[in-house]
C-alpha cells in the first residue's frame, strides 16, 4: 500500500473511532494465528500434513504447492507481525486509537494481506500458465487470431466471388462451391460472412 493510501486509511480508522477493546480482540486473534504459523517449520509442517484427514484433500493439496523447502512461506512475516502486535498492544491500552497506533495497525493489516497473498500467488501463477498452455494449444489447432481473420476473409471473398461468377446459382450451390474450394464447413462460411459482409 502506498504512503498516501495508507494515510487515508489511517484517517478513516480515526474518524470511525474504533474502540480499543475491538482492536485488542482482533490483535489477539491475529496473534494466535501467527504464533501458530511461526512454528510451521519443515518438521512441524510435515507432521501436520501427515495428520490431516481426507476430508480436506483439496485444501491440503493446495497448501503443499505453496511450501518453500517444506516450510510455511509465511513464517518470516508471522514473526514480524508478532513483534508489531506486541508493540501496538502496549501503545493501545493507555492511549486508545491515536494516529501513531492507527498507522501501526494499518502496517499490521498490510503485512497480514502480504501473508495471505503468499498462499494465493503460486496458484494464480499456475493458473495463468495453464491458461497460456491452453491458448497455445488452441492456436496450434485453429490458428492465431490474425490467422483466423485472414482465413475468414479468404472464405468470405471466395463465397462472394462464386456468387458473382454464378448469378443463377442458389445459395446452397454457392455454399457447396465455397466448401469445395476452402474446405470450410457451412457454419464456418457463415461465420466468415458475418465478420466480412459484402454486398451481394
Amino acid at each position: 500500500m502506498g504512503s498516501a493510501r495508507l494515510i487515508s486509511a489511517v484517517n478513516r480508522m480515526l474518524r470511525r473511532g474504533l474502540a480499543s477493546s475491538s482492536l485488542l480482540d482482533r490483535l489477539d486473534r491475529m496473534e494466535v494465528q501467527y504464533r501458530e504459523v511461526a512454528a510451521l517449520d519443515a518438521a512441524e509442517t510435515s507432521k501436520r500434513i501427515a495428520a490431516a484427514t481426507d476430508d480436506d484433500e483439496l485444501g491440503l493439496l493446495a497448501y503443499k504447492k505453496v511450501l518453500r523447502n517444506g516450510e510455511d512461506p509465511r513464517q518470516d512475516i508471522a514473526r514480524e507481525l508478532l513483534t508489531r502486535i506486541s508493540n501496538v498492544r502496549r501503545l493501545l491500552k493507555p492511549r486508545g486509537v491515536s494516529f501513531e497506533v492507527a498507522w501501526k495497525l494499518m502496517e499490521i493489516e498490510r503485512l497480514n494481506a502480504n501473508a495471505n497473498w503468499l498462499l494465493i500467488d503460486p496458484h494464480l501463477r499456475r493458473g495463468l500458465k495453464t491458461l497460456a498452455s491452453a491458448k497455445e494449444g488452441h492456436e496450434k489447432t485453429y490458428g492465431t487470431s490474425a490467422q483466423k481473420r485472414d482465413r475468414w476473409r479468404d472464405i468470405a471473398e471466395t463465397y462472394m466471388k462464386s456468387c458473382a461468377e454464378n448469378p443463377s446459382w442458389k445459395k446452397e450451390a454457392v455454399y457447396e462451391e465455397t466448401r469445395r474450394i476452402t474446405g470450410a464447413s457451412r457454419s464456418t462460411i457463415q461465420r466468415a460472412l458475418r465478420r466480412y459482409p459484402t454486398s451481394k
